[in-house]
C-alpha cells in the first residue's frame, strides 16, 4: 500500500486519475494526486502545513468493559515529555459533546496541544454515542448522569489500575454534553477529578427542556429530545437528581467555565447561573465569555483564548512540567 495506516478518501475518475485526501492521528492531512495510467502519488498539498508529524502524538485504540459488561471503546493519547510520559500521567479526561456524536480516529489540535504540555488525553466513547451500533446507541437513552456517566468513570478507574494515569492528577473537560459531565462528574464521583472545564455545559436539565434553545423549534427535535433524555413533564423529579446547578454545592473541585454570549443550544444563562452557584457557596470559579461566538468557537482569536484560558486553568490546578520550547496555543491553529 502507498498510503498505510491512514484513512484515505478518494475522489475523481477512476478510470484516470484520482485525488486523495490522506489522514492519520499525527498529520491533519495530505492532499495527493494519483495518476492511474501511469502508477504515480504525486502531493498537491498539505493541511495545516505549519504541523510537524514527527512531533505529534498516536491517538491508541482502546476498550473497557463497563460495570454492567458492555465493552466501552475509547482513544487514549499518551503525553510527549519525557518525565510526563513516564506511568502513571497526568490525564485529562477529554469527553464529546452531542451526546449522540462520537470522537474519531485522527488529528485533533486540542488534543495534541495538551499531549504536548504533557498530559495523557482520554477519550471515552460512553454508551450513547454514535457510531457504533444502533443498539449502543440507544443503551443511553435517558442516561444522562448514570450509566452513560458511569462509563466514563469506569474508564477512568481502569486506566487508574493499569497504572497509566495518576490517580491525585485527574482533570475532566468537555463541551456541550461534555461540560454537563464535566461538571456532574465533580457531583457524582469528587474522588476521582482534581478539576473540571465545562464550556457551554448543560447545568439544568429541566431548564434546558422548558426554557427556549434552538432544538426546540419543532416537534421532532422535542420527541427526540423526550426519547433521549427523559419526559420532561416529570422535570423535578427526573431531572433534578442529574442537573448539576442543583447540586453546586457538594462540588468540591475548581471549576472553569466558558460560554459564548450568542449560545442558541445552550444559553448562556446556564452558565452564568451555575457561575452565581458555585460562587455563593464559596466555591473556586473561573468564568470566561467569547463575544459573538455561540455553541461553538468560529473565530480564530476564540480558538486561541479558549486554549490560553484551558492552559493557565490547568496550569494551577493540574500541573506538569512544560515541555522545552513548548509552542503557544496559536501554533497548534495555524
Amino acid at each position: 500500500m502507498l498510503l498505510p495506516d491512514r484513512v484515505n478518501l478518494i475522489s475523481g475518475d477512476p478510470r484516470r486519475g484520482v485525488l486523495v485526501l490522506s489522514y492519520g492521528d499525527v498529520d491533519p492531512g495530505t492532499w495527493y494526486y494519483f495518476d492511474l495510467a501511469k502508477k504515480l502519488l504525486v502531493m498537491v498539498g498539505k493541511i495545516r502545513s505549519s504541523v510537524d508529524p514527527a512531533k505529534m502524538r498516536p491517538m491508541e485504540v482502546m476498550s473497557y468493559k463497563a460495570a454492567d459488561g458492555l465493552t466501552i471503546p475509547a482513544y487514549l493519547t499518551r503525553p510527549a515529555t519525557a518525565a510526563a510520559a513516564a506511568s502513571p500521567a497526568p490525564m485529562i479526561v477529554l469527553i464529546h459533546g452531542g451526546p449522540i456524536a462520537r470522537d474519531h480516529w485522527g488529528w485533533d489540535a486540542e488534543v495534541q496541544l495538551l499531549a504536548n504540555r504533557g498530559y495523557l488525553v482520554f477519550q471515552p466513547q460512553f454508551r450513547g454515542s454514535s457510531g457504533f451500533g444502533r443498539r449502543f446507541e440507544e443503551a443511553g437513552y435517558g442516561e444522562w448522569g448514570k450509566a452513560m456517566q458511569d462509563d466514563i468513570t469506569d474508564g477512568v478507574r481502569h486506566l487508574v489500575a493499569q497504572g497509566i494515569a495518576d490517580p491525585q492528577r485527574i482533570c475532566i473537560v468537555g463541551a456541550s454534553y461534555g461540560g454537563y459531565a464535566a461538571l456532574w462528574g465533580l457531583v457524582k464521583t469528587p474522588e476521582l477529578y482534581r478539576c473540571a472545564i465545562s464550556f457551554a455545559g448543560v447545568t439544568d436539565i429541566g431548564d434546558f427542556f422548558s426554557n427556549w434553545n434552538d432544538i426546540r423549534f419543532n416537534k421532532a427535535s422535542r420527541q427526540r429530545m423526550r426519547r433521549h433524555i427523559g419526559d420532561s413533564s416529570m422535570s423535578a423529579a427526573l431531572f433534578d437528581p442529574v442537573s448539576p446547578l442543583k447540586h453546586a454545592a457538594k462540588i468540591k473541585a475548581p471549576v472553569l467555565l466558558m460560554h459564548g454570549r450568542e449560545d442558541e443550544r445552550v444559553p448562556i444563562a446556564h452558565g452564568r447561573r451555575m457561575r452565581n452557584a458555585l460562587e455563593a457557596n464559596g466555591k473556586t470559579v473561573s468564568w470566561v465569555v467569547f463575544n459573538e461566538e455561540g455553541h461553538g468557537l468560529r473565530y480564530q482569536r476564540s480558538h486561541v483564548a479558549y486554549f490560553e484560558a484551558m492552559l493557565d486553568f490547568l496550569g494551577k490546578h493540574l500541573p506538569v512540567a512544560a515541555p522545552a520550547a513548548a509552542p503557544a496555543a496559536a501554533t497548534v491553529l495555524e
